[in-house]
């Protein structure tokens, strides 16, 4: 896990998606001991484009004990492992990297069918003692669904979400860009310990600007 991402507003962000995550996964699933619809997927995909494998995996794996912690059908550290693995797939196929359609269709079908349908199959022969195949064919069905409808909503409500966050948190850092320096001239002999070179150098451009180049910047922050 990245230090750099540890902020306080990314913390929060986080323990928001595991939350949802808790919700969905809880009361709106659609859940048996051999079958889960539903879209607790959302919030680890999510998470994969915003934060990475690590974090993906890390949320993906305590939703999946706090979930399974809740429900009658008891607690098996087998999914705990396919949740965890689930993140880090998402992860490396999404984070930092440009929305494609075959991107996110290939993450989709190797998490599905390798994770969903044959190692989670797996886990309920040895929980159940049902046979292997009988289980992998109900878990194929399940995910031949879901592949589709998983692929749809990561690509026209996962990725705009994870655009728009991006957005508003690039203005707010210009915004607090804008304050610090009014807070700190460029002249002023503070400003040199206060800010950061990235806000220093900010600052030094600003400084030999017109009103109305400096308006324009304060424009933009609210487009």
């Amino acid at each position: 896990m990245n230090i750099k991402k540890c902020t306080t507003e990314n913390i929060v962000f986080m323990g928001i998606l595991l939350a949802v995550e808790i919700v969905i996964g809880k009361y709106l699933t659609i859940s048996t001991i051999y079958l889960k619809i539903g879209f607790a997927f959302a919030p680890i995909a999510l998470t994969a484009v915003l934060f990475g494998p690590v974090e993906a995996a890390v949320i993906a794996s305590i939703a999946d004990i706090i979930i399974a912690l809740l429900n009658p059908f008891g607690y098996y550290p087998g999914f705990t492992v396919s949740a965890f693995l689930t993140g880090i797939i998402y992860g490396i196929a999404f984070y930092k990297k440009t929305p494609k359609m075959w991107r996110v269709v290939s993450a989709v079908i190797i998490s599905k069918l390798a994770i969903s349908v044959f190692l989670n199959s797996y886990w309920l022969y040895k929980l159940t003692g049902q046979a292997f195949l009988a289980v992998l064919l109900i878990r194929l069905i399940q995910n031949i669904i879901m592949i589709p409808i998983e692929i749809l909503v990561i690509w026209f409500i996962i990725y705009p979400i994870a655009k728009l966050r991006n957005k508003m948190k690039e203005k707010n850092i210009l915004v607090n860009n804008i304050l610090l320096l009014n807070e700190y001239p460029a002249d002023n002999l503070e400003y040199s310990c206060a800010a950061t070179p990235q806000i220093r150098q900010t600052g030094n451009r600003l400084s030999g600007l017109a009103e109305t180049a400096y308006a324009s910047l304060l424009a933009q922050c609210f487009v």
